[in-house]
Parts: structure tokens; C-alpha cells; sequence
């Protein structure tokens, strides 16, 4: 399983209370507003989405759910390793028919079907995994989309520090960027047909957003 920031929210919220994971929900759900409108949507709308299925990876509490049910897809897929995070989203989205729930290993999405997915999302999640795990996602992206399908992966652009801690970086980010993860797209037959490096926190270029597509 990788340390990534999910775990480590779930084992702090295990040993010092509910509260830890419930104040960083709060603070990311209060500033998604301002992140959908200023960096998200501007960026992906840029491109000819299907939402018909989407997966909102590593969902967190369904902050960015919201936002993508305002696309109307048929079918919207919460996916988090996170078991508190996903019966937080059950009750939170009950009686809406179009959500489903899925779980994950933290390495793979062996629970999603080859070639099911029309869009894959992840926002302000991936920024903190090991590239090794990036790079395993990358290659399952190649399985589960359909032809044609796009991936929205937001990740780290950080290189300063290879081999070190995530947790001593800014914002702890994690070891990658813009050029690796294309690198590895191409290699794994998802043509590159987007990418932007952004800001984040004040720090200059700490992040990229990549869109992939499936031949």
C-alpha cells in the first residue's frame, strides 16, 4: 500500500480523532469553488470530454463530485482507497441513481472494467503519490479507457528533491513531472494531447495538468 497523503489522513484521523481528516475536508471543500472556476473547468473544457462514464479517482469526500454531476453524466463513479471517505459519499449523494461506488488498492483499479471509462478525473490527490505508483496508474489508464477516452490527471511538477520525503516538499508534493508523466503516457499508447503547469500555494510551477486520451 503507498504512503500516500490518503493514508496518512486516515491513520491521523485513526489516532488523534475524526477531526484531522474532517478540517482538511472542510479547507479543500471551501476553496474548490475558486479551483473548479480558475484552473479545472478552464482547462478541461478545452477538450471534447465524454462525462457518459466518469470515475472521480481518489474522491475524497465528493467535493470534486459535485462539480462533475453538473456535467450530467450517466453514470459517475466515486473511487477512493479510502473506505470512511466513500460512506461519507454514499450518505452525502443518496438517492442520486447516476453515482456508484468502487474501491481500490492503492496501486491498481482492477475494480473498473477494460475499456468502461469515458472520462477519468483526479484533482488534488495524485500531486502526493510516489512516481512508481503514478506510473502504475498510467498503465491501467491504457486499460480502462474506451477508444477515445480522455484522462484528467493532476500531478506533481516538483523535481527538486529525488528520493527524498513527499512530507519535507512544498505541499508535499511528490517526485515528478510534466515531462515524466508524458514520457510514460506515451510509452503506455495514450497520446498527450494537453498539459499546463500551474502554481499552487505560492510556490511557482509546483504542479501540472495533464490530459490523456486513448487511441
Amino acid at each position: 500500500m503507498p504512503d500516500d497523503l490518503t493514508h496518512l489522513l486516515k491513520r491521523e484521523a485513526y489516532l488523534w480523532g475524526d477531526d484531522v481528516a474532517d478540517s482538511y475536508h472542510e479547507r479543500a471543500e471551501r476553496s474548490m469553488d475558486s479551483q473548479w472556476g480558475g484552473v479545472v473547468s478552464p482547462f478541461i473544457d478545452g477538450f471534447d470530454v465524454d462525462y457518459s462514464c466518469t470515475v472521480d479517482f481518489a474522491c475524497g469526500r465528493g467535493r470534486n463530485s459535485v462539480k462533475l454531476l453538473e456535467r450530467k453524466p450517466d453514470r459517475l463513479i466515486l473511487m477512493d482507497v479510502n473506505e470512511e471517505n466513500l460512506a461519507f459519499c454514499r450518505k452525502r449523494f443518496s438517492g442520486i441513481s447516476a453515482v456508484d461506488y468502487a474501491s481500490c488498492d492503492g496501486a491498481s483499479l482492477s475494480e473498473l472494467p477494460d475499456g468502461s471509462v469515458s472520462f477519468f478525473y483526479c484533482f488534488d490527490a495524485m500531486v502526493h503519490f510516489d512516481l512508481e505508483i503514478v506510473i502504475r496508474y498510467i498503465r491501467e489508464l491504457r486499460r480502462v479507457l474506451r477508444s477515445k477516452g480522455h484522462a484528467f490527471i493532476h500531478h506533481s511538477n516538483y523535481t527538486a528533491s529525488p528520493g527524498g520525503s513527499f512530507r519535507k516538499n512544498p505541499h508535499w508534493r511528490n517526485f515528478n513531472s510534466k515531462e515524466i508523466v508524458a514520457h510514460f503516457a506515451v510509452k503506455n499508447q495514450l497520446k498527450v494531447v494537453g498539459q499546463q503547469v500551474i502554481n499552487w500555494g505560492g510556490t511557482s510551477d509546483l504542479d501540472c495538468l495533464t490530459m490523456l486520451r486513448r487511441y
